[in-house]
């Protein structure tokens, strides 16, 4: 079976280095996944596909933006929202969305009230039932979170 499809892939030089990066990624998952039950750490860097889509844990420090909101006028008590799914926003969509516009919003003096009117909007959107609203800049590194989930400092950069 596993000729076959060496033998669909092509031929010559292409089917060779097509077996041999074939075979190296199985062996490396496979070597991954001994290594990472084993608690060893994962030693084959594409065995995640989370590598490619959200690399958090190549930094000592990580820096992300989130939503807070308070349900009384004058902003006393401040409640961290989650990113999660919206009818509209895959959870993915509101995380790259979400952080466009605030950096945006942060870089565009010139235009600041435009970038932060559409800014509002967003958010307004995707958290509706709130009386006040504030960005804040939370920094953390990924593997204290492991440990802690709530060790991370928090700076307000824009408030509604």
């Amino acid at each position: 079976m596993v000729n076959n499809i060496f033998k669909q892939i092509g031929s010559g030089a292409s089917y060779t280095c097509t077996r041999f990066m074939l075979i190296t990624s199985i062996a490396g998952s496979l070597l991954s996944v001994f290594t990472l039950s084993s608690g060893w750490g994962e030693v084959y860097p594409f065995f995640s596909w989370k590598l490619f889509t959200q690399p958090l844990g190549n930094k000592g420090s990580y820096t992300e933006y989130r939503i807070y909101t308070s349900n009384t006028k004058e902003g006393a008590k401040w409640q961290r929202q989650e990113i999660k799914a919206t009818p509209t926003f895959t959870t993915d969509e509101y995380y790259y969305c979400f952080n466009a516009l605030v950096k945006t919003a942060l870089a565009d003096s010139a235009r600041g009230s435009n970038a932060k009117a559409n800014l509002f909007s967003f958010v307004r959107h995707v958290v509706p039932a709130a009386h006040a609203y504030k960005i804040v800049e939370e920094i953390y590194a990924p593997l204290e979170l492991l440990n802690n989930p709530t060790r991370y400092d928090t700076l307000t950069v824009i408030t509604f």
